[in-house]
């Protein structure tokens, strides 16, 4: 009944914020019953960059934020938050032709690393700032990464494996890896 209660909570909080661009990276998970998210905020992205230029930004667990305290909780406790305390992104390589933005990144949830190519959207956080974001969008499913999907409810509620992360990361975070 926690992560139902959770994922409610979710769903309300991304019906009534759009993405914006501001750094964030976004959880959308879907039950039989709702769509819910959780958020990890700019402020808390881990940046590192090794020597060959490839950029990691590690989202920490412990800062998503959602509706409630208890659907964090229990987002931590899907994620293994006290063994693997991080989603991380790497980003591999970025292709801008001019009219379009593709990058490779590789996402590790826990010990499982899987690659995707990403189309992204550049957009400008305000007119007075100088800053631009990238956005994108990947679906993923959370048995790839050894996770399986709560059921709750006696079996009314269940977690679908597909789960969308929505991106939206400074440009500097990304083209300083190229």
């Amino acid at each position: 009944m926690k992560t139902f209660k959770f994922l409610c909570s979710l769903w309300f909080w991304f019906a009534i914020s759009p993405v914006s661009a501001q750094g964030k990276l976004d959880i959308l998970v879907s039950t039989n019953v709702n769509k819910l998210s959780c958020y990890c905020n700019e402020s808390d992205f881990i940046l590192h960059q090794d020597q060959s230029h490839k950029t990691e930004i590690e989202f920490p667990l412990k800062a998503f934020r959602c509706q409630k305290k208890i659907m964090e909780k229990d987002l931590q406790k899907l994620f293994e938050s006290k063994i693997y305390p991080t989603i991380k992104l790497t980003v591999n390589e970025v292709v801008d032709d001019g009219k379009e933005v593709k990058a490779n990144v590789t996402i590790q949830i826990k010990e499982i690393k899987k690659q995707y190519n990403l189309l992204l959207e550049k957009q400008k956080e305000n007119k007075e700032e100088h800053d631009y974001y990238f956005v994108g969008i990947q679906n993923i499913c959370l048995t790839d990464f050894n996770i399986d999907p709560p059921v709750k409810a006696l079996g009314l509620v269940k977690v679908k494996d597909q789960i969308k992360i929505t991106f939206c990361i400074p440009t500097s975070y990304i083209l300083s890896s190229n």
